[in-house]
């Protein structure tokens, strides 16, 4: 009796074991993208006003950029840790 428990027990994690997901690992293109390039300045003297629009377009993209790179690490850190299997969806 004690030696067929043995054998059901091996037999349970030798199932549990070949249960691994063995799907490529995904990561949603939207984190892949590069990050936008500096606006360009026209070759004229700018406004105060002008010149706050230009700046605020800019820390925008650069603060979109680092919310996807931030993303794209959680990414890589969760499939690390998976064996480098599954599926990572994005954090805003």
């Amino acid at each position: 009796m004690l030696l067929a428990t043995l054998f059901l027990a091996a037999c349970a994690t030798a199932s549990r074991l070949s249960a691994v997901d063995t799907r490529p690992a995904h990561i949603p293109a939207v984190l892949k993208q590069d990050c936008a390039s500096a606006t360009e300045l026209p070759e004229r003297p700018l406004g105060k006003a002008e010149t706050a629009r230009l700046w605020a377009r800019d820390r925008q993209a650069l603060g979109d950029c680092g919310k996807r790179h931030r993303a794209l690490a959680a990414a890589a850190e969760a499939l690390e840790g998976q064996g480098g299997s599954g599926s990572v969806a994005g954090r805003e």
